[in-house]
């Protein structure tokens, strides 16, 4: 599913509201890989949404992890 840069910020900053303190957000590959600059466009617009990236458990690589603090 491409829905494009704006489409795909615009559900992450959507969701972000929805999120508890402490809940997480799991983004799968097929989700940031349709963001400019791929893994790093989307840390870039979670940091920017004072959301934290957290460290996936060892062997999952395709995957962000972040948390609402």
């Amino acid at each position: 599913m491409n829905l494009g840069d704006s489409k795909i910020s615009q559900l992450i900053l959507n969701i972000k509201d929805k999120i508890k303190v402490n809940g997480i957000i799991l983004i799968p590959k097929k989700t940031y890989q349709y963001i400019v600059g791929g893994r790093n466009g989307m840390e870039t617009l979670i940091k920017g949404l004072n959301l934290r990236i957290e460290v996936p458990p060892h062997g999952i690589n395709d995957i962000i992890i972040a948390t609402r603090t």
